[in-house]
């Protein structure tokens, strides 16, 4: 059955994840992830596209972008090609690097458009890289609350187009990021993880069995926070193997799914409720 055309809006804001082929890592050095955004910055102008966000991540890469004329899927071809191009040649390489068909979405609602953009900077947080978003370097997280020169990004039509000033923008994050730091707290600090877990699960009670996909992100969130799988796997009555695979869906649909980052961070707004 023949895939259907990419939907492309004229003036749309859109998420774009590109992943390398097979989990690979397309990034392994800080020249390789320099020589990508010199691309981008490039290619960018050439193709009339502004640069809201961007996360360079080992495997895979986010942006939050928006595009004047529908040349979004050669734009990504040309940046990939010439990436890959250069990728190949420097670690003796054949063959494609990236997944051909990259994932895009159209961005309606300004709302969503601090979400994915929130999404995007903590994404090395997410991965235990760094703690704060301003550590990671290869992000447009600092250079937007620095308002540090960076000819990648138009921070003032990204400012325009969420309607909040960039303390405000700091704040957003740090919204779910001190949840991050306080729950990575509670649980080094509390040796009773089997409470801790019998008190989530009694507090959403039914909802959770009811709701896979809140049972699900709830499995990932405790396995997130470093509980073992043997403790995660006897007090919600299911095997291990079955616990991992939940756990990469998971991870797959919060790489891909826009709706699963708004449920996984309303998750994280809840269930500190839950532990007092």
């Amino acid at each position: 059955m023949p895939r259907k055309p990419r939907l492309i809006v004229e003036n749309g804001v859109y998420h774009v994840i590109s992943r390398g082929i097979s989990e690979i890592e397309i990034f392994k050095e800080d020249n390789d992830y320099i020589y990508f955004l010199k691309i981008l910055e490039v290619e960018s102008k050439k193709y009339l596209i502004d640069i809201f966000s961007y996360c360079l991540m080992k495997t895979h890469y986010h942006m939050l972008l928006k595009i004047k004329q529908p040349t979004l899927s050669n734009f990504i071809q040309v940046i990939n090609t010439k990436y890959a191009k250069y990728y190949n040649l420097k670690y003796f390489r054949i063959g494609n690097l990236f997944i051909h068909r990259f994932k895009s979405y159209l961005i309606n609602d300004e709302n969503y458009l601090l979400n994915v953009s929130r999404y995007i900077h903590l994404n090395p947080v997410e991965a235990n890289i760094v703690i704060d978003p301003e550590d990671y370097r290869w992000s447009s997280y600092s250079s937007i609350i620095k308002k540090k020169n960076n000819s990648l990004i138009n921070l003032e039509e990204f400012l325009n187009s969420i309607s909040i000033s960039i303390d405000n923008y700091k704040e957003y994050i740090n919204e779910i990021l001190n949840l991050y730091k306080k729950q990575e707290h509670n649980i080094i600090e509390n040796d009773e993880n089997k409470k801790y877990i019998l008190n989530l699960i009694n507090n959403f009670g039914e909802k959770m069995f009811e709701n896979k996909v809140l049972r699900n992100l709830l499995i990932y969130y405790l396995t997130d926070r470093k509980f073992s799988l043997d403790e995660i796997s006897k007090l919600f009555n299911i095997s291990k193997t079955q616990l991992s695979r939940i756990n990469l869906k998971v991870e797959t649909e919060l790489q891909n799914n826009p709706d699963y980052i708004k449920y996984y961070y309303n998750l994280l707004k809840i269930i500190p409720l839950y532990e007092e």
